[in-house]
């Protein structure tokens, strides 16, 4: 009994796998695109880092409402 919950659990943790290396890419895009405008201006890497997190979790948002 336990055994089939585990499987069914690490079925589940499988098939989530996938969105969570995507939105590790996405995360870790925008940290290098923000350090390297911390680099050239340390405000600017602020400004940008904040800007490219809302649009990406906006993205996620629009991407979950519309499927």
């Amino acid at each position: 009994m336990a055994s089939a919950r585990l499987r069914k659990a690490l079925a589940a943790a499988a098939r989530r796998v996938p969105h969570v290396i995507a939105d590790g890419r996405g995360f870790t895009g925008a940290g290098a695109i923000a350090y390297g405008a911390w680099l050239i201006y340390a405000p600017a890497g602020f400004l940008v880092g904040g800007v490219l997190l809302m649009a990406l979790l906006i993205g996620r948002k629009l991407e979950r409402t519309t499927t």
